[in-house]
């Protein structure tokens, strides 16, 4: 991953965490690294997007579809 993308994937678990342990200027390293507020602002909303429909289905008890569930856990055939 490139440094911006972690960067950006890094900040995404921090605003799942707790307010009060999250610094007042937290914005100012993301503007260091090329974020303007709106982007900042796209991350906050995808978190939290990504953290309400998580707990919702872990509420719900929701497993994903087979097709998306097995992503990953199932080898890919080779190239040919």
């Amino acid at each position: 991953m490139r440094q911006y993308d972690l960067y950006h994937q890094g900040r995404s678990h921090r605003v799942e965490g707790e307010l009060s342990r999250r610094p007042s200027d937290d914005s100012q390293p993301l503007h260091a690294h090329g974020f303007t507020d709106e982007d900042i602002w796209d991350i906050g909303a995808i978190a939290a997007f990504f953290g309400l429909s998580n707990r919702m289905a872990h509420v719900l008890a929701m497993r994903p579809n087979d097709e998306f569930f097995l992503m990953g856990r199932v080898p890919r055939p080779p190239r040919g």
